[in-house]
């Protein structure tokens, strides 16, 4: 037979231990410390103390309150660390809800979470909190397509000294696009907004950006990745939003957005008139040939201030090629990526020829990538011929392109003897193939590096070092500057 064994029952804990328990607790909860932890950090003034157990963390906290009173009698008036606004609340994935609810405090500077569900508890604490010190709030992936109306109350009450929000993957709807809208007109100090992944589509960017008097105007930095925008009504709602000339836009992305040549056309009419926006990211999307013309004819415009475009990953061919290489010396761009897109050798030829050649007029490009197209040496030998009068071009990446050989080693190696404003090349994938061209071309591009950060600005020689930072022979390159500055000049 099976003998049971008798269960002991546990002694009920004392009164006194358990106050002492919850006091201890919450003292916890107000450093960040989580009782389910057997192991965990707390942050006390800018430092992390591993805590191996709750006697060691109330042994902590006593040093660490101790210790502030001394500060205090000696220097009164000095801030004892309490309130402190550059305080962090960094919340780790393990805690439960209820345990950040019961860290949020009004002397926050940074609340990050993500991969939850907010429940109840958090909702009514943000809502009651003033929450006056918090400047970046991110709700990422916090599965609120089912509570959708807790999500919609945290926007509602969103503090009013907030610079940044993050709100992706969280299913907006019109309905919290609409609280968002209401809310961000009164935030004036907000300057970023991430609303990546959530299916906004017309009817809820018409509530975010629509009509003259858009909330939105102040916003200088705007992410709309995967957001399905297309080629419908909400392409015009950007268009219209970007060509008001209250908006004070700096930098826009509309990754991942479906837009093919009709919403290329029609935001390029936007960016005409636009003064303020100087970062374009279209990554991920079906721009054709046809909608690069549209969009580099709008940045060839007068009041077109765009410095920053990036084209990756979308069904650019060699015309599209051609007709950027045609506009893009009336244009303000300093940074062009065209990573992922079908471009060969004669799109390359005709950049190199019209845009980067310094004897083809002036250009102001400082920053092109064509990684993983379809360029060949002979495409190359076109580039390192064009540097040679380019004066304004600082990085170059062309990693990808399986056609280009070692022979195109040699052919930037005699380009560099010439050009001294290059001083980033990237050409081959392979880490042998990288190490070579490392071997070969390291002293010309931070011969280039030296000159631009350090002779080209007028600073002391002796700053070689800390400028050029982990580079192997930089005891080298000081020497020779001492020995032979001819070679740093022109």
């Amino acid at each position: 037979m099976l003998r049971h064994r008798r269960k002991k029952k546990k002694m009920p804990m004392p009164d006194c231990a358990i106050s002492r328990l919850s006091t201890l607790q919450r003292k916890l909860h107000r450093f960040g410390l989580s009782s389910h932890h057997a192991r965990n950090t707390m942050r006390l003034k800018d430092r992390w103390i591993i805590i191996n157990s709750w006697l060691h963390a109330r042994q902590v906290i006593i040093r660490y309150h101790n210790a502030r009173r001394r500060r205090a009698k000696r220097h009164p008036g000095a801030p004892t660390g309490e309130g402190d606004p550059e305080l962090v609340c960094s919340v780790e994935s393990k805690m439960t809800m209820d345990e950040i609810s019961e860290m949020l405090h009004d002397d926050l500077a940074k609340l990050s979470i993500e991969h939850k569900r907010l429940n109840r508890r958090f909702v009514k604490n943000f809502k009651k909190r003033s929450l006056e010190s918090l400047k970046i709030l991110a709700l990422n992936n916090n599965q609120c397509y089912r509570s959708k109306s807790r999500l919609r109350t945290v926007v509602q009450n969103l503090p009013k000294n907030l610079e940044e929000l993050y709100l992706c993957w969280n299913g907006m709807d019109a309905s919290i696009c609409d609280a968002l809208a209401n809310r961000v007109a009164v935030l004036q100090n907000l300057a970023t907004v991430r609303l990546c992944g959530n299916p906004i589509k017309s009817r809820g960017l018409a509530s975010l950006l629509g009509g003259g008097c858009s909330s939105f105007q102040h916003i200088s930095h705007l992410d709309l990745s995967d957001c399905d925008i297309g080629d419908d009504d909400a392409a015009h709602q950007l268009a219209e939003f970007l060509s008001n000339s209250k908006t004070s836009l700096k930098s826009l992305t509309l990754k991942m957005n479906g837009i093919g040549t009709e919403g290329a056309k029609i935001i390029s009419k936007g960016l005409v008139t636009s003064q303020h926006l100087r970062a374009l990211n279209l990554q991920c999307n079906e721009i054709d040939d046809d909608g690069v013309e549209a969009l580099m004819t709008a940045l060839s415009a007068e009041h077109s201030a765009l410095e920053e475009l990036d084209l990756s990953a979308n069904a650019i061919r060699d015309i599209g090629a051609t007709a950027i290489a045609r506009s893009l010396h009336k244009t303000k761009l300093k940074r062009l990526f065209l990573n992922h897109n079908f471009i060969g050798d004669e799109g390359i030829e005709h950049i190199a020829k019209k845009a980067l050649d310094g004897r083809a007029g002036a250009n102001k490009l400082q920053e092109l990538s064509a990684c993983s197209n379809f360029i060949g040496d002979k495409s190359v030998t076109c580039l390192s011929d064009a540097l040679r009068s380019n004066q304004t071009l600082h990085r170059l990446m062309l990693t990808g392109n399986k056609r280009i050989g070692r022979r195109s080693v040699s052919t930037f190696e005699k380009c560099l003897l010439v050009n001294k404003t290059l001083f980033s090349l990237e050409i081959l994938e392979d880490t042998y193939d990288n190490h070579l061209v490392n071997e070969k071309l390291d002293f010309y591009l931070k011969r280039n590096f030296v000159f631009q950060h350090c002779i080209g600005n007028d600073l002391p020689i002796a700053t070689l070092p800390l400028l050029v930072g982990r580079v192997e022979r930089a005891d080298a390159l000081f020497s020779l500057v001492q020995l032979r500055p001819e070679l740093f000049q022109y």
